[in-house]
């Protein structure tokens, strides 16, 4: 592949030219070979505004734990939040919450993205997560009832496999897994991956049963692992299978009846237009963490200092702690605060909210700020920016809702996450 300086810059022409002030060196793919086409992961059409909301916070309060418990002790998280993670590790909210499986519409929610894998010769539908660091799918042996509707790992049928008869358990805000972590060959987009540990499971929680995809694959740093192993992109690296430590995503808007994808080894040209935008991760954490400079409303900053935020791919909601998203629905007109803690906005509004990573602002659809309706009535609608403590004051997890909106660069090799206007 043709190798361009950073930063990266999209021509109509179909080249790139660089800026001279940064040397490291990355691909572009145009056409793109290496990439894998995302299927959006919907919700149940019954499920009601509050439930759906519901289920967006457990993920994240479930899935950053650690951070949570860590701020804690810093004296720099309410007792409140731990209250509600303590009451979520009891399991009394997650076992009353009813899944169903049930064919799964509702075009206007895009609660995730999925795509296909090969292991071991077995094909696989997988969540593409940038917030954790795991892969597994269902092994054969699942007798689990979540298990029973998606594609399962036989491991009879790859003579490429091997046991490694260590246990694995993982929690999710959306349910919990375990079994037994193994390594076999991981084919993804054409590109092998040889003897990838991952898990198999025996058990999954009621949480996955009807969900699209069959497994999680994920992107972050390796030390998240739960299983102390590369994440598969990692071992791309290690295995010099691409050309540079960069994958890449766009993710699509059910309105726009459009695919997304993930580029792996470098960056697709015809999927952004203008700079790349690099921001290096603010510690060895584990997640892809990066500073923010600010948020805006309508072009009027907002005054935030000294924020960070966690880019989430398999998180679907824009999470922010509860000052700073009140700050943020004070200044769009029409806004309601709503006795479950949660804000509306007009399902209409036209209200741009930005936020700015190394001096440069990329605005919110409006379309992804007015989310699940909740009084057509009153023409409002569930707002895509929800309050919640992840870490610690400061940070912020940043989802769908505004990746969206971007395409988002990750560079394993530098340690940083690059953002450009969709084309």
């Amino acid at each position: 592949a043709l190798i361009y300086y950073r930063s990266f810059e999209s021509s109509r022409a179909g080249f790139c030219t660089f800026s001279p002030y940064t040397s490291e060196a990355a691909p572009i793919i145009n056409p793109p070979s290496n990439y894998i086409s995302l299927v959006k992961n919907f919700p149940p059409k019954y499920f009601k505004w509050t439930e759906t909301r519901n289920y967006h916070k457990l993920r994240a309060l479930v899935k950053y734990e650690s951070s949570i418990r860590t701020a804690y002790k810093d004296g720099l998280v309410d007792d409140s939040v731990m209250n509600s993670l303590d009451a979520l590790n009891s399991r009394e909210k997650l076992k009353k919450r009813t899944t169903s499986n049930v064919k799964i519409g509702d075009i206007n929610n895009d609660i995730g993205y999925f795509g296909t894998i090969s292991i071991g010769g077995q094909s696989f539908n997988v969540i593409l997560d940038t917030g954790s660091a795991d892969l597994w799918v269902p092994s054969s042996g699942c007798s689990s009832s979540a298990c029973l509707n998606h594609t399962k790992f036989n491991q009879v049928k790859s003579s490429s496999f091997q046991s490694l008869s260590t246990p694995f358990s993982i929690k999710y805000g959306t349910g919990s897994v375990s079994g037994t972590s193994c390594t076999d060959n991981v084919v993804i987009s054409g590109i092998t991956v040889k003897n990838q540990v991952f898990g198999i499971t025996t058990t999954e929680s009621n949480e996955f049963t009807g969900s699209q995809f069959d497994g999680i694959m994920g992107l972050a740093f390796d030390n998240l692992s739960s299983q102390g192993a590369s994440t598969p992109f990692s071992s791309m690296v290690q295995q010099k299978v691409v050309t540079q430590p960069i994958f890449a995503f766009r993710l699509s808007r059910a309105a726009d009846h459009d695919t997304g994808i993930i580029t792996l080894g470098g960056v697709d040209i015809n999927s952004f237009t203008g700079t790349i935008n690099f921001v290096n991760v603010v510690e060895r954490t584990g997640f892809w963490e990066i500073p923010m400079n600010d948020a805006s409303v309508d072009g009027n900053s907002l005054g935030f200092k000294n924020r960070s935020a966690i880019i989430d791919t398999g998180t679907t909601l824009l999470i922010a702690p509860p000052a700073d998203v009140d700050a943020i629905h004070r200044k769009i007109p029409g806004s309601v605060l709503l006795q479950e803690g949660e804000y509306a906005v007009p399902c209409d509004t036209k209200t741009k909210v930005a936020l700015k990573f190394n001096g440069v602002s990329y605005s919110i659809d409006s379309r992804d700020i007015a989310r699940d309706l909740v009084s057509a009535i009153k023409n409002l609608c569930l707002s895509g920016i929800s309050p919640g403590v992840v870490g610690t004051n400061n940070q912020w997890l940043v989802g769908d809702v505004f990746l969206k909106n971007v395409y988002s660069v990750f560079d394993l090799g530098t340690r940083s996450v690059g953002f450009a206007l969709p084309r």
